[in-house]
């Protein structure tokens, strides 16, 4: 941990698991990522065309979105600091797409073998910031009051989860839908992103109120984690 230095400039960083700005820490960030019980995520760095091609779509993504979503765009700005280019390695029992967490505070884990479209890119920057921004939100309470060991039926993932994972999930989906149908409003995008987008914006509705459910029947909130799902719900609602 002595060994962190600020990260200045723009922002943020692409960086591939295997940079040399990396070294002596790669060992601690993957086990990080890798700390659910039941899955393994197992990454390794991916070779440097992968990584050439995904900054490329990186580039492109953040560029669509400071025309069409420069509110949004301007907040993942600040939440997200490193990029931080990965892809499964064997032995993974799950599909790994991106990943965040509060002990890595502003990296933001991604697959760059996945998200081939625009708008996928869109789509996961959207999904992972708002965990980052929840993180924020939970610095000095949590958002559930629930106990740690029960589990439930979680919207984005096969495997039952524990309440604070089914509040992120459900607030990740309004953050997802919102960015999706900001997207649709920009008159330049293509057909493929847009025909992504409006294929996104159902699936984060549907998974929204299977989340919500969940958490109205089953979740002890916090006054804000109660403030920040009134708020999701309010926009989605509306959607709906």
């Amino acid at each position: 941990l002595v060994q962190q230095r600020i990260v200045g400039g723009t922002l943020p960083h692409y960086l591939s698991l295997g940079d040399p700005q990396l070294q002596g820490q790669v060992e601690r960030m993957t086990r990080i990522m890798d700390l659910e019980e039941d899955t393994e995520f197992l990454l390794q760095s991916p070779n440097a065309a992968t990584c050439s091609a995904f900054e490329h779509r990186l580039d492109i993504a953040l560029a669509l979105m400071d025309r069409a979503l420069p509110q949004l765009v301007g907040e993942i700005r600040v939440l997200i600091t490193q990029v931080i280019m990965v892809e499964p390695a064997d032995g993974s029992n799950q599909q790994f797409d991106g990943g965040s967490s509060y002990m890595l505070w502003g990296g933001l884990f991604l697959n760059a073998g996945s998200h081939e479209t625009v708008a996928a890119l869109v789509e996961v920057l959207a999904h992972e910031s708002a965990h980052m921004l929840l993180f924020g939100f939970a610095a000095d309470t949590p958002l559930t009051l629930n106990n740690e060991t029960a589990r439930y039926n979680s919207p984005l993932r096969d495997d039952a989860r524990p309440m604070e994972g089914i509040f992120h999930a459900t607030f990740v989906t309004a953050r997802m839908h919102y960015a999706m149908q900001q997207l649709l409003e920009f008159k330049d995008l293509n057909p493929v992103d847009r025909g992504h987008a409006e294929d996104a914006l159902e699936r984060n509705l549907e998974a929204f109120f299977d989340g919500y459910q969940t958490v109205q029947q089953h979740g002890e909130l916090s006054e804000v984690g109660q403030a920040l799902m009134q708020s999701c719900a309010g926009y989605m609602h509306a959607q709906a």
